[in-house]
């Protein structure tokens, strides 16, 4: 992975030899087979040299324009961006494909019935002093997301998705046998 990224970005390569310190033709004697590029560069360039470097490309946009950045950036309401939900969504399924959070479940549960988790969110959010619009993360999402390395409420989102968390308790089914 170093190999090739030091081959990929000089940049880099130089940010790598400033903060190691290796000798300046230093390289990785291992092929790269998914980067045919040459290799990279000697010289090195020190963390400080790299942040001034960076904060004085004048290619880098401002958010704000030309106005100075505020200290603290709030949203206006809770809706994220459309940019921002379709990120988080596709993390989602990259991250806890569906296929692997219903084997996980079963595993845990064995089955697919879900978890009704009206009453220990309300215990939490009354606990926690927490306002309507927020949701607490409840211990079966932490407990699954541990397995899949992503944040308890990622996890609840995707499992309240799927299906396997209900925030009510369903209606009963009439035509249920």
């Amino acid at each position: 992975m170093f190999a090739e990224s030091m081959r990929l970005e000089p940049r880099w390569a130089a940010e790598f030899r400033g903060f190691w310190d290796p000798p300046e033709d230093f390289a990785f004697g291992v092929p790269t087979p998914t980067c045919p590029i040459p290799a990279p560069r000697p010289g090195k360039t020190t963390p400080e040299e790299s942040v001034a470097g960076f904060l004085a490309e004048a290619a880098q946009p401002s958010l704000f324009g030309d106005k100075p950045a505020p200290s603290i950036v709030c949203r206006t309401s809770s809706r994220k961006e459309p940019m921002e939900w379709q990120a988080d969504m596709f993390a989602g399924y990259l991250l806890m494909p569906k296929e692997m959070v219903f084997a996980a479940w079963r595993k845990r549960f064995g089955g697919l019935d879900p978890y009704i988790a009206k009453d220990e969110m309300a215990n939490l959010s009354a606990k926690w002093g927490l306002a309507d619009d927020e949701q607490p993360t409840v211990d079966v999402a932490k407990e699954m997301a541990r397995a899949f390395n992503v944040s308890g409420q990622a996890m609840q989102i995707r499992l309240i998705g799927l299906g396997l968390i209900r925030t009510e308790v369903p209606a009963p089914d009439l035509f249920k046998g």
